[in-house]
């Protein structure tokens, strides 16, 4: 990260905390936010990836049946897309 953007960002920061925000409140409330549900959830569907190293890809499905076992709500499977992203190359 360039050096000028993280005075920029220090500066951000600091002029919120001076002005009252708590931003790890607000980071909490953004996110970590996940049900025990949702994050069974998750864990269930990540469990279940299919990873297919020849072509660098992955793929799960998300079933109809799991939003009724896992009480799936609007927003529980936020970022899930992302999780093979984390996989060691």
């Amino acid at each position: 990260m360039p050096t000028l953007l993280i005075q920029k960002y220090s500066l951000l920061s600091v002029n919120y905390s001076q002005r009252g925000f708590d931003k790890d409140k607000i980071y909490r409330n953004v996110y970590n936010n996940y049900s025990a549900w949702a994050i069974r959830f998750r864990g269930y569907d990540v469990s279940k990836l299919n990873v297919l190293d020849d072509f660098h890809a992955s793929y799960f499905a998300i079933l109809e049946k799991m939003w009724i076992i896992f009480h799936f709500t609007k927003g529980d499977a936020g970022g899930l897309v992302n999780e093979p992203l984390k996989l060691k190359e």
